[in-house]
């Protein structure tokens, strides 16, 4: 069923009656690149915008990929980090260590006063 699309006083047909816009309409969702305001009209112009539609996806996936590798640290660099890691928590223990005890002196010695 074909469903009219009015356009500046012109009507458009775009229905999913003819495989050429059910393929289209497939193609343009699962890519999510949208339907906008400008769209071509024609069989050949869908055709060079669905090739430039895989192309464009291609090249995102190209830069994912490389940004990926680059972000992803390699066994030395993961030693190195748990390396680190490992100093920060043994410092942050020592301080929590030396504020208990530091508190704990203060309270004894303040009730020691007080009595």
């Amino acid at each position: 069923m074909e469903y009219p699309k009015y356009f500046n006083g012109k009507v458009y047909m775009f229905g999913i009656d003819r495989i050429e816009n059910a393929i289209w309409l497939t193609i343009i969702t699962m890519t999510t690149v949208g339907y906008g305001d400008y769209y071509p009209r024609t069989l050949f112009g869908r055709l060079i915008d669905v090739v430039l539609v895989i192309w464009g996806t291609f090249i995102v996936s190209i830069m994912v990929v490389a940004l990926t590798n680059t972000l992803n640290m390699d066994q030395s660099e993961k030693r190195a980090l748990i390396v680190l890691n490992r100093l920060e928590s043994k410092k942050s223990l020592k301080d929590a260590a030396a504020f208990v005890i530091t508190h704990s002196c203060k309270r004894y010695l303040t009730s020691k006063r007080i009595k």
